[in-house]
């Protein structure tokens, strides 16, 4: 089972950021390493792909995706502490980024299954942090 962390950046303008991975519109997002949080790699590959740095938030969901092996994938709210956009992900596998508003974000991004509006209106969902000892 592999763990991803996708990241969903807005800066003080409301707009978000996307990238273009692969010949895809996507939400910057990548693989969490061993002994790495969902925050921690979800910033990592926000400053790898983008070279902007963020504040990383709560999680707004967490979802199991089948194909042909199990993920799960951990979509975090993140706010821009910088915005100038330079193109520096060391795969080589992200060749745009731009901000973009949460409607044309949906357009764009179609295959997420819940809209980024719709992510963006939630105040994080509870979780481990959030419940203490139970």
């Amino acid at each position: 089972m592999r763990s991803v962390a996708e990241a969903l950046v807005t800066d003080g303008q409301g707009r978000v950021l996307v990238v273009y991975n692969v010949g895809t519109w996507w939400l910057p997002t990548g693989g969490v390493e061993p002994g790495e949080s969902s925050a921690a790699a979800a910033r990592r590959e926000v400053l790898e792909e983008t070279g902007v740095d963020v504040d990383i938030g709560e999680i707004v969901l967490v979802e199991e995706r089948v194909t042909d092996r199990t993920e799960i994938w951990v979509s975090l709210l993140a706010q821009a502490l910088t915005t100038e956009i330079t193109l520096e992900d060391p795969s080589g596998k992200v060749t745009d980024a731009r901000w973009v508003s949460p409607a044309e974000a949906d357009r764009l991004v179609p295959g997420h299954p819940y809209g980024i509006e719709r992510l963006l209106a939630l105040d994080g969902i509870p979780h481990v942090d959030k419940l203490g000892d139970l």
